[in-house]
């Protein structure tokens, strides 16, 4: 028999994760705003997400079906922090440059998320039911 997958580190990541993208938001925001000051690039930079939110939204539900969700919960983990890692690097680039890598780390980070998202909703269902099974046949 397989033995389940602790809860403990599942529920650890997750917090982890949603604290680390919290963080990252506001934080990106004070970032663009001090070195920029361009309300139209701030508002560029945090809504990029809902478009990104949209274009894969499809995509990834059927991605995550074939793929385990587990895994997956996994590697976007380790994505995450690490593309919420990445912007204090680039403090040396030009304005423009800087903004640009803001962008695309912004973006990895949405489809990351993204990816995260649908993983963890169809991991919990899939333990739930697994629970309730097992719940069942011991009846």
């Amino acid at each position: 028999m397989k033995k389940g997958i602790p809860t403990l580190p599942f529920n650890s990541s997750q917090g982890i994760i949603m604290l680390a993208a919290s963080i990252y938001s506001v934080a990106l925001s004070f970032i663009v705003q001090e070195y920029v000051s361009s309300p139209a690039v701030n508002s560029l930079v945090n809504n990029i997400s809902v478009a990104v939110s949209v274009a894969f939204a499809l995509a990834i539900g059927s991605f995550v079906d074939q793929h385990g969700a587990w895994r997956i919960l996994f590697f976007t983990t380790l994505l995450s922090g690490i593309a919420c890692l990445l912007p204090p690097l680039i403090f040396d680039l030009d304005k423009v440059a800087f903004i640009g890598v803001l962008i695309v780390v912004d973006i990895v980070i949405s489809i990351i998320s993204e990816f995260d998202n649908a993983a963890r909703t169809v991991y919990i269902v899939r333990k739930e039911n697994r629970e309730a099974c097992s719940r069942g046949s011991v009846r």
